[in-house]
């Protein structure tokens, strides 16, 4: 397995390398062959699920992180209105 795929923070699907690896350990395929047309089929599924989990979890993060962004210029806006007002009152 790649360096990528074991990291904490991407869960990629072991299951993936099952297929490519199984028939090199048993030594009935090279590493430079081809997958065979199942295998193939199976790490596509495998891909393409991959692929709409990670789009759909960006997705998430990017909202989440616009709404924290969002949160903190409410608070600084909210907070330099407030001294505005505080100075408007002590002029008085």
């Amino acid at each position: 397995m790649n360096q990528w795929a074991n990291s904490q923070h991407n869960h990629f699907p072991a299951g993936l390398y099952l297929f490519t690896t199984e028939k090199i350990a048993a030594g009935t395929k090279k590493s430079c062959e081809p997958i065979d047309s199942p295998h193939l089929a199976k790490n596509q599924a495998f891909l393409t699920a991959y692929k709409e989990r990670f789009e759909n979890s960006l997705s998430a993060m990017l909202q989440y992180q616009f709404l924290i962004a969002l949160k903190a210029k409410l608070a600084e806006y909210k907070h330099r209105t407030h001294n505005a007002v505080l100075m408007i009152y002590s002029q008085c």
